[in-house]
């Protein structure tokens, strides 16, 4: 009986010792399939990082690559300006070849480098007109509103005050809620106009 007794407890130690093998077997590869995959992380985490640094490098010469595109196209037109447009002390202006909004037209000018024309003197206006005119276009915007205070007009690039105006009777009269300024007719009087009307436009350029 005793032998019995021992026999089945031997049994059972040696059915412990290996269920025991099996899962210290299993700990085993769950700890080398552990190990392997921390390792794949780090390389990914190392080609991130790596992938990061060239996405940033990228993106700096893709800055610069724009900015010298842009300087680029600026020196362009200043050129066609020399070419085409008329040169009149420090400054070079380009009648634009398409009408726009008054806004559309301060930006376009602002995106070539350029600001829609100020008018400081009796000399710029009338070169101006004469500009407008050679080309058959009646009408053209400046660079002048009240937008901000009504009555109060000043130049949009410059933010300065009027120093120089050339009025047409009875103007501004803000007919309508009108704050932006063109130039017209013979004479190249000024109005006040609703700034959503399109007209072409004369960009100055600074030389």
């Amino acid at each position: 009986m005793a032998v019995l007794g021992l026999k089945l407890f031997l049994s059972t130690l040696c059915i412990l010792c290996m269920i025991n093998l099996v899962a210290c077997n299993k700990v085993g590869k769950l700890q080398d399939d552990l190990n392997k995959l921390k390792e794949e992380v780090s390389a990914l985490e190392s080609t991130v990082d790596q992938n990061g640094d060239e996405l940033d490098e990228m993106e700096e010469k893709c800055s610069s690559t724009q900015k010298c595109c842009a300087e680029i196209a600026e020196l362009r037109k200043m050129i066609e300006c020399t070419i085409t447009g008329r040169i009149l002390g420090k400054s070079c202006y380009l009648l634009s070849s398409r009408s726009e909004t008054w806004h559309e037209a301060v930006n376009s000018c602002s995106k070539m480098g350029a600001r829609l024309v100020e008018v400081n003197s009796k000399m710029v206006n009338d070169l101006l007109t004469n500009i407008r005119k050679a080309a058959n276009v009646f009408d053209i915007w400046l660079g002048g509103s009240d937008i901000e205070t009504e009555g109060i007009w000043k130049w949009e690039s410059s933010k300065q005050h009027f120093s120089f105006t050339n009025w047409g009777n009875d103007q501004p009269d803000n007919w309508y809620t009108e704050d932006c300024l063109h130039n017209s007719g013979d004479s190249g009087l000024w109005n006040d106009v609703r700034c959503t009307t399109s007209y072409r436009y004369i960009c100055e350029f600074a030389m």
